[in-house]
């Protein structure tokens, strides 16, 4: 959206008011702002303009103006281009026309629904996902705050600050991945016999869980793995960890569920949840340097030992670990990443480890950009870090699907994603991050071959309209 009332915009735009228009039936929220529309017959720019009087409460009311999207678009300078129909799939959300309506309803939904949260337990993470997507939109994270504390800490994240020890072992292993003379750099994650190892695998944790869970409902099991802070689910007739086990719970919360059958199973997967989550290793027997720091690295963040040996759908050659140690590995040997300051450096490495974090396993997972961000946006609190980069790592992670989205909706969506990464370094840092996760979605870059002209052309589009985005915010 653009603000009217913004004296940095084109005078055309300033003067909308001034435009001929009809009025619609549709209602808009907020005061005085642009924005696009579907009508019966055409693409048009709306102004929201708040009305009131001393007898009825504040009303916005929609005109269409007779001017159509391009020639809005010509107006800021942005310009338009093919959409590739050979490129990514994914589904168009739908253009909604009446807003007030909907945001009435989305926070109708939302009170509801922590009305409910009193026993959370019996939540799906999937739901779980879904509520903090919804409380965590913006202007409505402060308000919510105890809600998503509680949400965040129900599906395994552990925000408690780390050790001066642990903390300063996690950025040592950041710093030592990107030195010019670091094995990591040249380390063959494409040789199909590698596999990472953890001295308690994820299949065996799965395994033992599912044993000791065995005599139990469907409810039950969801009640005791809830209390570690993830959930067993069937995909495709495979066992997977949804959330990330972890000890956060203490015995006030156990003293809460009254079934003994339910305490004593709990009892019996605390110590097979503190081995894998606490006590476990990554061993890679090839370079025990890589080994040494992933192992500094999932001591600070053991949400990371979800990744390991998880499937991805059929499109990639490489299970979610290897790929995402392979797009770190992009990164860092990217020549334009050398040209970054370094707390950016630091930001970008964070942004590559974490970027799939909540990718499920075996599907074509549309979700996990906003998931994985928002996931990333919490386990950051347990680093001492300004809340700038705080923000600038969670907009890259939510936008790492950017070249997607361009390449599906072509020039119309230029403006969101423009306006999503205008800040700083933070779009040049996304291109460096696309470029690598395409060449680590197959062997031999194969995946990035076929979108190497779209993400090009995408840089100069989308790098355009930020320039004039940064230009106008000087």
């Amino acid at each position: 959206m653009f603000d009217v009332n913004n004296k940095n915009l084109p005078s055309e735009i300033q003067s909308a008011n001034n435009i001929n228009r009809t009025n619609s039936n549709n209602e808009c929220t907020n005061q005085k702002y642009i924005h696009r529309l579907n009508t019966n017959n055409s693409d048009c720019i709306c102004l929201q303009n708040t009305q009131s009087s001393n007898n009825s409460p504040a009303k916005s009311q929609c005109g269409f103006f007779e001017m159509t999207w391009d020639i809005f678009k010509n107006i800021i300078g942005i310009g338009k281009r093919p959409t590739n129909t050979s490129a990514f799939s994914v589904k168009e959300p739908e253009v909604i026309t009446a807003q007030t309506p909907l945001k009435i309803a989305e926070e109708q939904s939302i009170q509801s629904e922590k009305q409910n949260m009193t026993d959370i337990s019996k939540l799906s993470i999937s739901e779980k996902r879904n509520l903090l997507k919804k409380l965590s939109a913006e202007n409505n994270e402060n308000n919510n705050k105890d809600s998503i504390d509680k949400i965040v800490k129900s599906i395994g994240i552990d925000t408690r600050p780390l050790t001066e020890e642990i903390k300063n072992g996690f950025y040592e292993a950041l710093s030592s991945i990107d030195s010019k003379d670091s094995k990591f750099r040249t380390f063959d994650f494409e040789n199909p016999d590698f596999k990472i190892g953890l001295e308690y695998s994820r299949e065996n944790f799965i395994k033992d869980i599912d044993e000791i869970t065995s005599h139990l409902s469907e409810q039950d099991k969801n009640t005791v793995c809830g209390y570690f802070g993830f959930e067993l689910t069937n995909v495709y007739s495979h066992k997977v960890i949804n959330g990330y086990p972890s000890i956060l719970n203490n015995g006030d919360e156990l003293e809460k569920i009254q079934n003994p059958e339910l305490k004593e199973t709990i009892e019996k997967m605390q110590p097979l949840v503190k081995n894998f989550s606490e006590n476990n290793k990554i061993k890679i027997d090839e370079e025990n340097e890589v080994s040494k720091e992933m192992n500094k690295i999932i001591k600070a963040f053991p949400e990371f030992l979800t990744e390991i040996g998880k499937k991805q759908h059929g499109t990639h050659s490489f299970t979610l670990d290897i790929h995402s140690l392979k797009v770190l590995q992009g990164v860092i040997n990217n020549p334009d990443y050398e040209k970054l300051p370094q707390n950016d450096k630091t930001a970008l490495k964070i942004v590559a480890l974490f970027h799939d974090i909540t990718k499920r396993e075996w599907i074509n997972d549309k979700l996990h950009p906003l998931e994985s961000a928002l996931d990333i946006k919490y386990l950051l609190q347990k680093l001492d870090i300004d809340e700038s980069e705080k923000e600038k790592i969670y907009k890259i992670a939510k936008n790492h699907n950017w070249l997607e989205l361009y390449n599906k909706r072509g020039s119309e969506i230029i403006p969101e994603i423009a306006d999503e990464l205008k800040n700083g370094n933070d779009f040049k840092m996304a291109c460096i991050l696309t470029e690598a996760d395409l060449k680590a979605v197959q062997r031999n870059g194969m995946f990035y071959k076929c979108f190497k002209n779209d993400l090009e052309r995408g840089k100069d589009e989308v790098g355009e309209a930020v320039d004039k985005l940064q230009k106008l915010n000087k």
